[in-house]
């Protein structure tokens, strides 16, 4: 009778086990998230464990039901509530305290049952008998809230080498989970690998074990396994592990890393905040100036995600009215028609303001239409150098000629010192605004120096265009 009873909990025990609290989620939830238990598992326990395990079971399954058990655990539920709505670190620490205090008070309210748990666990012989005391330990965990001991039994079912094989990745996860919860990293790295070398993707899976290298100062390698989840899943990524991805990488100082997951943003969240988002962390972690910025303040224009006066003053300066009258002449009326800038708005510190800067880009203009035709000839010259070709091509390129700036940047490439990363980009630019978007692409995939980053952007935008986006 002893044995057909144990036989029947023992069944219970694995069902509950599979998928304990980790970070909040209950045995009672994690049903919902395991395969189906296999039906009947033969086990072969002890007799000495048998009678070791009875009392423990019998002691866990009436105190999950004591009201003092009850009240204390929703005195704790209550103080985690605290900890998680609290923002300044004074009232977290305070809260977080008061929550400790809270479950050592409901683990000494257990501490009868929990002795009965120990000494059934001593008792354990065989391997079944191991599998088995791990679930009585995961069982006393999620009652006492216990994270330590629940860690404990996952580890001891694992080791029993019992486990049926549909539900080793799920306990790993959780294992690794756990091990997060207590700050025990190394730990989570392995155990959540494992789990997702075992195939187990579900419950965010990729991004915690990215996470686990993150939040143990891996940097390079935690955003790595980022990214690469990021690429498996594309636009099934929830959008903030690449917000989380950005964040580490550009608060760490890391170029290469926030080059990558910003374009990860724009290419699976491509909106016109992730846009504004993509392109600042870009421009600000490669310290780009200049001809780099404004390539990537046309960017700007094109997807919409200009967001105070700063990037419109930023685009008139570096286009230069002088230079290039007539795209400044377009973003001075496209800032002013948005209410975001007027002839008032200050440029520098010397007087200069948008309206005088316009007014010197109309005067420019005239004489600036009248040079196309001399500066094509003499970028068609035999004895035309590398900077009178590009400077024609950057021209027709201001004024929209998008065909004859392709042709000048084709010609500046033949040219000896000629700057190719700067060349190509903008003759990708140009085959991009004639709709040609797998040459442009090809043509960006080109740029190799400083400004790959830049080319990487628009290489993201010129795919979402060729997809109709």
């Amino acid at each position: 009778m002893v044995r057909a009873k144990f036989f029947a909990r023992t069944a219970l025990a694995l069902t509950l086990s599979l998928g304990v609290a980790a970070g909040g989620f209950s045995a009672a939830e994690a049903k919902d998230k395991k395969p189906a238990a296999p039906a009947a598992p033969a086990y072969k326990p002890t007799e000495k464990f048998v009678k070791a395990y009875v009392p423990a079971a019998k002691a866990l399954e009436t105190a999950v039901k004591r009201p003092d058990v009850l009240a204390q655990r929703q005195k704790v539920a209550e103080a985690a509530q605290r900890v998680n709505s609290a923002s300044a670190k004074p009232a977290k620490d305070a809260a977080l305290a008061d929550m400790n205090a809270q479950i050592t008070a409901l683990q000494g309210m257990l501490a009868p049952e929990k002795a009965l748990v120990d000494a059934a666990v001593a008792s354990a012989g065989n391997p079944d008998d191991k599998l088995i005391s791990g679930q009585l330990l995961v069982n006393y965990g999620n009652i006492a809230i216990d994270k330590n001991t629940q860690k404990l039994g996952l580890q001891m079912q694992l080791d029993s080498g019992k486990l049926p094989a549909e539900t080793v990745p799920l306990v790993h996860f959780t294992l690794g989970r756990l091990a997060m919860d207590v700050k025990d990293y190394p730990t989570a790295q392995r155990e959540i690998k494992l789990a997702v070398d075992g195939g187990y993707t579900k419950d965010e899976a990729e991004f915690f074990l990215a996470n686990s290298y993150l939040l143990d100062k891996q940097l390079p390698l935690g955003l790595k396994l980022l990214h690469d989840a990021i690429v498996r899943n594309g636009t099934a990524t929830p959008e903030y592990w690449i917000d989380n991805g950005v964040v580490q990488a550009f608060n760490n100082k890391m170029p290469a890393e926030t080059n990558l997951l910003a374009a990860d943003l724009v290419t699976n969240y491509p909106s016109k905040q992730n846009w504004d988002r993509a392109i600042f962390t870009i421009t600000t972690i490669n310290k780009y100036n200049g001809q780099e910025k404004l390539d990537l303040l046309r960017l700007r224009d094109r997807t919409n995600s200009f967001q105070d006066e700063t990037d419109y003053i930023d685009y008139i300066v570096y286009a230069d009215p002088k230079r290039l009258p007539a795209e400044v002449l377009r973003i001075i009326d496209q800032g002013t028609a948005a209410g975001v800038i007027s002839a008032s708005t200050p440029i520098d510190s010397l007087g200069n303001t948008v309206g005088k800067l316009q007014l010197q880009a109309k005067g420019r203009l005239a004489e600036d239409n009248n040079l196309l035709v001399v500066q094509e000839k003499d970028a068609r010259g035999p004895k035309a150098d590398a900077a009178t070709v590009v400077g024609a091509a950057d021209t027709f390129l201001s004024h929209a000629m998008y065909p004859k700036a392709e042709e000048m940047y084709r010609l500046a490439l033949t040219k000896t010192g000629v700057d190719a990363g700067r060349v190509n980009l903008r003759l990708g630019i140009a085959l991009l605004s004639q709709g040609k978007f797998a040459e442009a692409i090809d043509v960006f995939g080109q740029v190799k120096d400083n400004r790959a980053p830049i080319a990487n952007l628009w290489v993201v935008y010129a795919k979402q265009k060729m997809a109709g986006k």
